[in-house]
């Protein structure tokens, strides 16, 4: 056993058992996951001139991964039932390794694509089989702070990961799959210590999922909501090089100050989630009204870097509370909703980078903007049945099914 997984392995024997240990085990899976997608980011241009391709063709990876990605979120869901949880994340943590070191090893362009669409697998797998696993392996007091930790692992990789793999990455191209690898041994040994529960018979699949409207409804909003915020993502850089001239540093520096700013975002929706109760669509509407400011009012650099930290703030509880809804809709059914969640975050990335790319080449960054605002509100809207059920089950049950309350909330009581 390497120095590295002994030292985990002492680390784990520290942590309490029970919600830390679980935490500690998903953030490290969906850790491992993001790291992966992230990799080809930085490097993108450089391997497209490796294989003697242009990068717009190279770009098409992550289009093709994201189809993966998704196809592989429902297969999961459709599994749920059958397979343990703990096996389901240890298949998305072998897969992308075995991606990973594709990638590193690959010799054209077709090669590559094959190593990113595994990745793109693995991190769907682990996404939608991770939030899951913090829902069932949790009880009612400690089940807001596991999710919320699980949830937090994936913009923990753009903060940790991308600094190092921009490093690594200045030595050749490839190395920038070498720290998913990383990510994914130490993964592999922290799920050796997660729970080997089986899921319980009365899991649903994803038929049953979407047989009940309100779940369909949830399912929609979210794939709305992940567009607008897929769309931000992927112009956001371009905004700030287009509309100020901003150096390639300072892009960076916006971008990824703001990311670290989605984690606190996520802890406060935490807190802020009680029984019956959920500010997701509030949320959605104070997206679209900060992508306004963003995109249409543009009012300068340092305001602009300000508006896109407030966006990822706000981006971070949104995508807890809308987990919280889909798990407390779905409380015999949270493998699959989870894989449709999944499956939403990546066909909302397609989805939201076309919408976008169509508003912004129509009418610039202002149609852009409208453009995103409007995905906001309509995801909201289309969350307000979700929500209203939610409420109407705490306001007509003496013993409300498991909720995503705060750990404070239940202590309370």
């Amino acid at each position: 056993m390497s120095r590295s997984q002994s030292t985990l392995r002492t680390l784990y024997r520290h942590l309490p058992a029970g919600p830390p240990r679980v935490a500690a085990i998903l953030f490290l899976g969906l850790f491992a996951g993001q790291s992966g997608q992230l990799a080809l980011t930085p490097v993108l241009a450089d391997a497209a001139r490796a294989f003697g391709v242009s990068t717009a063709a190279a770009g098409q990876i992550r289009t093709a991964a994201a189809v993966v990605a998704a196809v592989s979120a429902l297969v999961a869901g459709a599994l749920a039932g059958r397979v343990r949880l703990r096996t389901l994340l240890q298949t998305g943590v072998f897969l992308l390794v075995i991606g990973s070191g594709i990638s590193f090893a690959a010799t054209s362009i077709f090669v590559l694509a094959a190593g990113q669409a595994l990745i793109g697998a693995a991190s769907s797998i682990l996404v939608s089989s991770g939030v899951a696993a913090a829902a069932a392996w949790s009880d009612d007091r400690d089940r807001g702070r596991v999710v919320a930790w699980t949830l937090v692992g994936a913009p923990s990789a753009w903060v940790v990961a991308m600094p190092v793999i921009g490093v690594v990455a200045g030595v050749s191209w490839r190395f920038a799959f070498v720290f998913p690898v990383v990510a994914g041994a130490v993964a592999t040994a922290a799920l050796r210590r997660a729970p080997a529960v089986s899921t319980p018979r009365s899991e649903g699949g994803l038929l049953q999922v979407l047989a009940e409207r309100a779940l369909r409804g949830w399912a929609i909003g979210e794939l709305l909501a992940y567009a607008a915020w897929s769309g931000v993502l992927v112009y956001a850089g371009a905004l700030f090089v287009e509309s100020y001239g901003a150096s390639l540093v300072s892009v960076g520096a916006a971008l990824g100050l703001g990311a670290a700013a989605y984690i606190p975002g996520t802890f406060v929706a935490q807190r802020l989630a009680s029984p019956g109760r959920s500010p997701l669509a509030a949320a959605g509407l104070l997206l679209a009204a900060c992508v306004v400011v963003f995109g249409v009012l543009r009012p300068g650099v340092v305001p602009s870097a300000i508006c896109f930290g407030v966006l990822c703030f706000i981006a971070g509880a949104r995508t807890f509370l809308g987990s919280a809804v889909g798990l407390d809709l779905a409380a015999d059914k949270r493998a699959g909703a989870m894989s449709i969640r999944a499956a939403a975050a990546q066909v909302g990335w397609i989805l939201g980078a076309a919408l976008g790319g169509i508003a912004l080449s129509t009418g610039g960054y202002p149609a852009l903007g409208l453009a995103l605002a409007a995905l906001f509100v309509a995801a909201s809207v289309v969350h307000v049945p979700a929500i209203v059920r939610i409420r109407r089950q705490a306001c007509g049950s003496a013993t409300p099914r498991a909720r995503l309350r705060p750990a404070a909330a239940s202590r309370a009581r």
